[in-house]
C-alpha cells in the first residue's frame, strides 16, 4: 500500500481548505486595499476642495494619507498580486528553460523571497508590539498612532509569508 493511502488523514481535502481560506484573507484584504483607493481619492478630494474654496484644509488629510491609506494599499494586495502572479517578471530567461527548471528556479526564489518578507515579518511584530505596549504617535504634525501602520505592514507581510509557504510546497511537488 503507497504511503500516502496509508495515512488515516486525507490531505488533499486540507490543501484545499488551506487554499480557500488563504484565497479568502486574500481576497479580503484586496477589498480593503480597493477600499482605501476609494477613501484616499475622497479624502484627497475633498482637501483640494476646501483648500481652493475655504483656504481651509483638512488637518492631518496627508499625514492620514501616507500613514494609512498607502501603506495600506500596498501591504494589503501584495499577497492577492503575488497569488494572481501579477507581479513584474523577465520571462524571456524563464521561457528557455523546461518546467522542471522553471519549477526549482520558483521554488528557490521563493525562499528567498520568504526569508526577506521573514526578516520584515519579525521586524514589524515588534513595532507592532512595542508600539501598543509604549504608545508611539507620529511626529508629523498631526499625531497619529504609529501602531496603525506598523500592523497593517505586519498582516500584510504575514499573509505574503503564508501565500510564499503555498507556493513552495507546489513548485516542491512539481520537482
Amino acid at each position: 500500500m503507497p504511503f500516502r493511502q496509508s495515512l488515516p488523514f486525507d490531505y488533499g481535502k486540507q490543501e484545499r481548505v488551506n487554499r480557500l481560506l488563504l484565497d479568502k484573507i486574500e481576497s479580503s484584504l484586496a477589498f480593503l486595499s480597493k477600499a482605501a483607493i476609494l477613501a484616499l481619492m475622497l479624502l484627497m478630494t475633498a482637501d483640494a476642495v476646501l483648500r481652493y474654496l475655504f483656504n481651509a484644509p483638512i488637518v492631518g488629510a496627508t499625514v492620514i494619507s501616507t500613514d494609512v491609506f498607502m501603506v495600506l494599499i500596498v501591504y494589503f494586495s501584495l499577497s492577492y498580486v503575488f497569488a494572481a502572479d501579477g507581479h513584474i517578471r523577465i520571462t524571456f530567461i524563464r521561457d528557455k528553460f523546461n518546467k522542471r527548471i522553471n519549477s526549482i528556479l520558483e521554488f528557490l526564489f521563493s525562499v528567498l523571497a520568504f526569508m526577506f518578507w521573514g526578516m520584515i515579518v519579525v521586524r514589524y511584530y515588534g513595532h507592532t508590539i512595542e508600539d501598543v505596549s509604549k504608545g508611539f504617535h507620529s511626529t508629523i504634525g498631526f499625531e497619529i498612532p504609529t501602531v496603525i501602520p506598523n500592523a497593517i505592514i505586519f498582516i500584510g507581510a504575514f499573509v505574503l509569508l503564508l501565500r510564499l509557504v503555498f507556493t513552495m510546497y507546489q513548485e516542491l511537488r512539481k520537482i
